[in-house]
């Protein structure tokens, strides 16, 4: 949220200066002091020993009064509060009713949150607050608040800081998600050097520094926790909805991808049963095929290691690798070279001879050849099957 000026505000607040979320109201109306925090004291119970030390020195009952206190580290690792208070119909008188969105703090407050060593002019659009380090020292109207006329006023108090004086204005503010407020400070040197200072007040300061009536100040905390626990339930549920309806597309763009495809395997079904079924079909042939040209397969195997000096006189194939010869060589030499050649050749797992036997034709002998097992294959091409 930018700086608002007093025109854009309702007329309950034209007797004060509007920084953002924060009424500034004339340091005139207030008494104050500025006291050392203990510090073994909890950080929970400040706001009740504020109040309790208000009580001990204020002149009028605390019904009576609004007051607030802003706190700040000091060089010894200490904190320092700034607490004020001020007749109620007395102020109420001067501001009317303000905005709930707005914390009607003091220029002082402000301006006591922001110092630094040397003077300082904390300005606004009608009034100046002057404070020297942490310490107060005049309020004027803005017409008043020059470099030279401050000066002056400061010497005559004897109080004398030199060439460290600073104008400072807010520029602009930003109030976040959590409640906490980004200032903007505009810092004009008397050389005439501006820089520019970013300035970030906590929520618990702020709510603090309001002097407003404490327990409207309760209600309205409240309040603005409730809207920021509905507004970020609001963003929940709205990231929700759109994680669940992107969720829905994608369900929606996998259910027509899975449609495409359910299409596409309709439409190819029946080409690949017909493929299937020639596959099948061909493959039962081709093992009908190898077992009837099996033996001749192994018998010729044989026959071309077969020497001239040796007849086959029977052959049984019992299975698709096993051979059993009856064979008749002129030696039983011959017969055992034979043999050999076989074992050698690479195709057989074993070669036996058996039941070798001499008569007048010659050295007859069973061989037993046990092929090694054939590796299936096929001579189907389906590459465009029809």
């Amino acid at each position: 949220m930018k700086t608002e000026s007093p025109e854009n505000t309702n007329d309950s607040v034209r007797n004060v200066d509007v920084v953002g979320g924060i009424a500034l109201l004339p340091d005139s109306l207030f008494f104050y002091q500025t006291i050392e925090v203990p510090k073994r004291l909890p950080k929970k119970q400040l706001n009740e020993w504020v109040y309790n030390t208000i009580v001990e020195v204020a002149p009028l009952p605390m019904d009576q009064l609004l007051w607030g206190f802003v706190e700040r580290e000091t060089a010894k690792s200490g904190h320092t509060v700034l607490w004020y208070a001020g007749l109620k119909e007395r102020i109420l008188s001067v501001i009317g009713d303000l905005p709930d969105g707005l914390h009607a703090v003091p220029y002082f407050a402000l301006g006591f949150l922001l110092a630094q060593e040397g003077g300082q002019i904390f300005t606004g659009d009608k009034f100046a607050s002057v404070l020297v380090g942490e310490k107060i020292f005049g309020f004027y109207k803005i017409e008043e608040a020059s470099f030279s006329y401050i000066q002056q006023c400061l010497s005559t108090s004897k109080m004398e800081i030199g060439n460290q004086l600073t104008r400072v204005k807010i520029v602009s503010s930003n109030v976040g998600y959590s409640g906490d407020i980004k200032l903007v400070a505009e810092c004009k040197s008397l050389d005439g050097s501006v820089k520019m200072r970013d300035i970030t007040l906590r929520t618990d300061i702020i709510w603090n520094a309001d002097i407003r009536d404490k327990a409207l100040i309760k209600s309205l905390k409240r309040q603005r926790q409730v809207d920021r626990i509905s507004q970020t339930g609001i963003r929940t549920a709205c990231v929700f909805l759109i994680l669940l309806f992107s969720f829905e597309i994608c369900l929606m763009g996998t259910k027509l991808c899975l449609l495409c495809k359910e299409s596409t395997k309709n439409r190819l079904q029946p080409k690949a049963l017909s493929i299937e079924s020639k596959d099948f079909l061909v493959r039962k042939i081709q093992g009908t095929v190898e077992q009837e040209i099996r033996p001749f397969e192994l018998l010729s195997t044989l026959n071309d290691f077969r020497p001239k000096s040796i007849y086959f006189l029977s052959a049984m194939v019992d299975n698709l690798h096993n051979v059993v010869v009856e064979a008749i060589a002129e030696t039983a030499i011959a017969a055992e070279t034979y043999r050999q050649q076989l074992d050698k050749s690479g195709h057989f797992e074993s070669v036996t001879i058996e039941n070798m036997t001499t008569t007048y034709q010659g050295t007859k002998f069973t061989l037993v050849c046990d092929f090694k097992e054939k590796n299936k294959t096929s001579f189907l091409a389906l590459d465009s099957p029809s």
